[in-house]
């Protein structure tokens, strides 16, 4: 006896392997799962949802993709499953808690895929002042053990300034890394 419905379904899959195309479903699904697991920008979605694509359907085109992509990352935009400026204002804290100066934690934003405007507006935000700045470089001089935490006191002017370039290769200005050599640990 002979199985009819075996040999109709691999018709079928000859039929839909000749003219495939991207399913949408199958996007947002990747979408959905990488979004679950990572922050992320729009711009990595997209890149993201390109490798994707690139993997399971080699055969097509990005070019001819594009639609589907796009369409994907406006449906996770809409329910809120990435969200650039929200996205900023989280690498913005926690930059600072690890004592990232701004121009940094500009830098890694940009290359994110953040638009200069949306960091402006994430900075103006969290009410970014010089002062933050100084606690961040404390922060990174308290991790880095130099400056006023440095393990033994600091005499030789070369060490001072090697160390003051240290702080100066991250970011921060001169007026910033002096003072930080010039904080007494105030409680």
């Amino acid at each position: 006896m002979i199985n009819a419905n075996k040999n109709t379904k691999t018709a079928r899959d000859e039929a839909s392997s000749t003219s495939r195309s991207v399913s949408l479903k199958r996007l947002k699904n990747k979408a959905a799962h990488y979004l679950g697991r990572y922050a992320s920008t729009e711009r990595k979605l997209n890149q993201v949802l390109i490798k994707f694509i690139k993997r399971k359907w080699p055969e097509i085109s990005i070019d001819n993709a594009k639609d589907e992509i796009q369409e994907t990352v406006n449906w996770c935009r809409e329910y809120g499953f990435v969200n650039d400026a929200g996205y900023a204002l989280m690498k913005i804290k926690s930059g600072r808690a690890k004592g990232y100066s701004a121009k940094q934690i500009k830098q890694k934003l940009a290359q994110a895929g953040i638009s200069s405007q949306q960091v402006l507006a994430a900075f103006s935000e969290v009410e970014d002042t010089s002062d933050t700045e100084f606690q961040a470089a404390l922060t990174m001089a308290r991790k880095k053990r130099i400056g006023p935490y440095a393990r033994a006191p600091i005499i030789d002017h070369k060490e001072r300034t090697r160390q003051m370039a240290r702080l100066a290769r991250a970011g921060y200005s001169y007026e910033i890394c002096k003072n930080v050599f010039d904080y007494l640990g105030e409680p």
